[in-house]
């Protein structure tokens, strides 16, 4: 019998057995459930606890089991059936005779031996979904059918060896496709040495480094003090640097890292976290308990007006109330198209919100008040004017419009005693229009001078607008081009929306 005809007649069968079974199912209801008995141990490493800071797909695992029930609760056999369909299918059993080695050394750069490495080539079945296409939905046989094809791919495909007394491994006949790798042994965490850490092809030569880790038992307690469920742990020098994580449960409290006095923290998601706790691994009996603690943010969306749809970036600022006007704020950088912020870890207190294009020129500000948890705020910005940006066009001497890459701007304030200017950041509409955010370079300049601050009162809302205390001023727009030069535009701030500047062939360099 053809081996096409083989692995026709096998899905056939395949997918009568789902079928059936999938009716059945349906009309009876059905559980699952592991399969009974303890996980099965690969070849040569029983009785072990192996660890790897990347997971390597080391055997086909157990498919769950389905127990379908009568409604009296008698088995109905189907598990040994989908069983036997999946026992039927026949793979092509992968062969090769790659070659990969390598060491494994501990930290010092000893040699670790006995330590347990593996290849493994995953083989991918499933259909690659195309850009413009809407992607098809398998089919329960086709699933199970591709995921039972991989499996055995997979157990074929993985090869094993250990380290000798030197740590040197040998991986032999690997299949010639980029294989995975990955290295254990008791009481070590394995990583690959070096930077790369991506599949490899027969051929290379990989080392490992090993860090010696000991366990750490934890109890992680929710803000009430009961025990939480599931946390993940993270753990640093307590002067910052190095470190690791991990998951934590309740059925697996234990957590390994390399000996030494850490600062270790428990987290839920962003919305709780505990304080740090000093943890001297490899001397530590007693469980360390981690009460998690509820954290105040501050999250929300800046919304711009229909008309303001080619904004592309916005600045938010946290500023808590009473702070000294040399402490810092919080800022973060919302951007197109979702222009959500999140600022975590907050003192329990009052806040502004300020959203501006640039600095010393808010847009929007608003009060709230965090504890307990998280605030929400929507920062509505209203339709932007003359005050905030203002357009630009700009010309090259063939009358085409240029682009980002060809020009830079500037702001310029010219009072009868002062010429001041700024570099403006632009941003590009679709239709070559540049949209420059307006601010005073001379509040600017004096806000950056050495011992001045903007001071609380700049962040919460002062008049953007030209100072009025050093006479008239005037205001102008520079464009400079690499290869055209520089021209400049004067215009009235609030009143001028749009400036237009051309450059003449004679302007050029």
């Amino acid at each position: 019998m053809g081996g096409s005809t083989k692995t026709a007649l096998l899905s056939g069968l395949l997918g009568a057995v789902l079928g059936a079974l999938g009716m059945w199912l349906a009309t009876h209801g059905f559980t699952t459930s592991p399969t009974d008995g303890p996980a099965a141990t690969p070849a040569g490493v029983a009785g072990e606890t192996l660890k790897s800071d990347r997971p390597v797909p080391i055997a086909p695992p157990e498919a769950p089991r389905l127990d379908a029930r009568t409604p009296e609760g008698g088995p109905s056999g189907s598990t040994a059936t989908l069983a036997a369909a999946i026992e039927a299918l026949v793979i092509e059993t992968p062969q090769g005779h790659g070659t990969i080695t390598g060491h494994v050394r501990t930290k010092d750069g000893a040699p670790l031996e006995g330590a347990v490495v593996r290849g493994f080539t995953m083989h991918r079945s499933w259909p690659r979904d195309r850009v413009g296409t809407v992607p098809s939905l398998p089919t329960v046989e086709a699933s199970v059918r591709t995921f039972a094809l991989d499996a055995k791919w997979n157990a074929a495909a993985m090869r094993e060896t250990r380290t000798d007394k030197e740590g040197a491994y040998v991986l032999k006949d690997l299949v010639d496709a980029p294989c995975e790798l990955g290295a254990w042994a008791v009481g070590y965490e394995i990583r690959r040495a070096g930077r790369d850490q991506e599949s490899t092809l027969p051929g290379a030569t990989v080392d490992f480094e090993a860090n010696s880790v000991v366990p750490v038992l934890l109890t992680v307690l929710m803000p009430d003090g009961t025990t939480a469920v599931a946390a993940n742990v993270f753990w640093s020098l307590p002067k910052r640097g190095g470190g690791g994580g991990g998951s934590w449960t309740t059925d697996d409290p234990v957590v390994e890292m390399e000996p030494g006095t850490w600062s270790v923290v428990a987290q839920v998601r962003e919305q709780m976290r505990s304080k740090p706790v000093t943890v001297t691994a490899g001397a530590t009996t007693d469980p360390v308990v981690l009460r998690l603690e509820t954290r105040n943010a501050i999250e929300g969306t800046v919304h711009f007006d229909a008309a303001d749809k080619d904004w592309v970036y916005a600045t938010v600022e946290a500023r808590r109330r009473g702070a000294a006007s040399t402490d810092r704020a919080d800022t973060q950088s919302p951007r197109a198209p979702d222009w959500t912020f999140r600022f975590g870890d907050l003192e329990a207190g009052d806040y502004d919100i300020i959203v501006w294009l640039a600095d010393l020129a808010p847009l929007a500000t608003q009060f709230v008040h965090v504890e307990g948890g998280t605030a929400t705020v929507t920062l509505a910005i209203p339709r932007l004017g003359p005050a905030q940006v203002l357009e630009a066009r700009v010309y090259g001497p063939d009358g085409n419009i240029l682009g980002e890459s060809d020009v830079g701007f500037s702001l310029t304030e010219r009072t009868p005693t002062a010429v001041t200017g700024l570099g403006a950041r632009a941003v590009r509409r679709p239709d070559g229009t540049f949209l420059i955010p307006l601010t005073s370079p001379r509040r600017m300049t004096q806000a950056r001078a050495p011992g001045r601050t903007s001071g609380p009162d700049a962040a919460r809302g002062v008049d953007a607008g030209p100072p009025t205390d050093d006479g008239p001023v005037r205001w102008s727009l520079q464009v400079r081009s690499k290869a055209h030069g520089a021209k400049e535009a004067e215009f009235v701030f609030g009143v001028t929306p749009r400036v237009e500047i051309r450059f003449d062939r004679s302007e050029g360099r």
